[in-house]
């Protein structure tokens, strides 16, 4: 159907803040998740 996932993110953690926001299919929200909080580190 083309439905998509969208998330943002916000790390407070080491230092200055960090923001990241990741879209992708419904069908795989862990992937999408795991792609969010690699970029968060």
């Amino acid at each position: 159907m083309g439905e998509e996932l969208a998330m943002r993110g916000v790390s407070f953690r080491d230092g200055p803040v960090r923001r990241a926001s990741v879209r992708g299919p419904m069908a795989d929200p862990v992937a999408l998740g795991e792609r969010l909080a690699a970029q968060l580190r």
